[in-house]
């Protein structure tokens, strides 16, 4: 007689793999102004007035890690937690950048292994979630630091968000200087969300060691 009793197995993928392989090579961003497309969509959606894209640089001038910064409104825990989820349920409007919800991630961990995400919403506490991926594959919570503190409330004020990447993946970086990722970013950034900047609305793209703002 033939046991016909169904068994379901895990078939999960190997996160080792789907990090470090899988997840880059199934981006569809033809270059890194397309990654900060997404992430920037993502600001508009908290219904930010000021969005900041900073880009952080060696004494060579080189790049070696981004900022994107709003005054949004910010995540809860639950949000934030899933914001390092790949493919995650936060689905956005038709027509919009991430509308399949995985953009945000996908777009930090194609170009570096550290993302470190400090939000607040308002009357909230500032909340710190990271996941370096050269230490650990699992994303965690912590306290912010005094420092973190001070950089938000400058750059934030009461409420918002801050991605900041990090440990950049050498292979992936398009650009030698940061000068030439800045005018690049400008470009196609005044192309495709122009339209979309209101009067009370504001975009700026920062050198911040040098003092460079556009």
């Amino acid at each position: 007689m033939t046991d016909n009793k169904i068994r379901v197995f895990d078939n999960a993928p190997n996160i080792e793999k789907l990090y470090d392989l899988v997840i880059p090579n199934i981006a569809s961003y033809d270059n890194i102004t397309q990654a900060f497309m997404d992430l920037v969509d993502n600001s508009f959606d908290a219904q930010a007035t000021k969005i900041t894209l900073q880009i952080h640089e060696d004494e060579n001038c080189k790049p070696i890690g981004y900022s994107i910064i709003d005054n949004g409104s910010g995540m809860n825990e639950e949000v934030l937690m899933e914001s390092y989820r790949f493919a995650g349920i936060c689905v956005h409007e038709s027509g919009e950048l991430g509308k399949f919800g995985s953009g945000g991630t996908t777009a930090c961990f194609t170009y570096a292994w550290t993302k470190t995400t400090l939000t607040q919403e308002k009357n909230s506490p500032l909340r710190v979630a990271e996941l370096d991926l050269k230490k650990s594959k699992k994303p965690y919570l912590r306290s912010p630091t005094k420092e973190e503190e001070r950089v938000f409330k400058k750059m934030c004020g009461s409420h918002g968000t801050i991605i900041f990447i990090s440990n950049l993946k050498q292979d992936k970086i398009e650009y030698a200087r940061s000068g030439d990722l800045k005018n690049s970013i400008v470009k196609n950034f005044g192309m495709f969300f122009f339209e979309r900047l209101g009067a009370s609305e504001n975009m700026f793209v920062e050198i911040p060691k040098r003092n460079i703002k556009t």
